[in-house]
């Protein structure tokens, strides 16, 4: 390219320019204030029966599920195949169970418990956690159908 040094500053400079303009327009926005999504009314009658299977080849002393904060089933397996029941408000975005099982301390190093939710019949979730001697772990189902 021939010509005066300066005049070619110049074009840079006058190009960079140009080219900071879209980047000046998009961060120097101020960002729009979070809307909080409106929240769930829990319809009634959508209160479902769920049915839990705890398979774990070494039974772990004691297993705990909770829903939304309360406990939905505490058990103390004495079997390899352990089922519960109980009731589970149906929420229309899911549902998240925290499940929790603790072995005794003379358990193998890695410990498998599978989980087995049904509701009202139609399964929903087939999980295996692992942990030793204890596991926490969360199981999301899917949302009830609208009314």
């Amino acid at each position: 390219m021939t010509g005066s040094p300066l005049l070619r500053l110049l074009l840079v400079l006058a190009g960079l320019g140009l080219l900071a303009i879209p980047a000046w327009h998009l961060t120097g926005r101020e960002t729009p204030a979070a809307i909080a999504p409106p929240a769930l009314e829990k319809k009634p009658g959508s209160v479902a029966e769920v049915q839990l299977t705890f398979t774990s080849p070494i039974p772990p002393s004691r297993i705990t599920v909770e829903a939304e904060g309360s406990k939905l089933v505490t058990c103390d397996p004495q079997t390899s195949v352990t089922t519960a029941k109980a009731p589970l408000q149906r929420a229309i975005d899911g549902n998240d169970l925290v499940v929790k099982a603790s072995w005794p301390d003379a358990s193998p190093k890695d410990n498998a418990l599978r989980v087995q939710v049904a509701v009202d019949g139609n399964p929903l979730s087939d999980t295996t956690l692992w942990g030793s001697p204890n596991v926490e772990d969360v199981i999301t189902l899917p949302g009830a159908p609208a009314p």
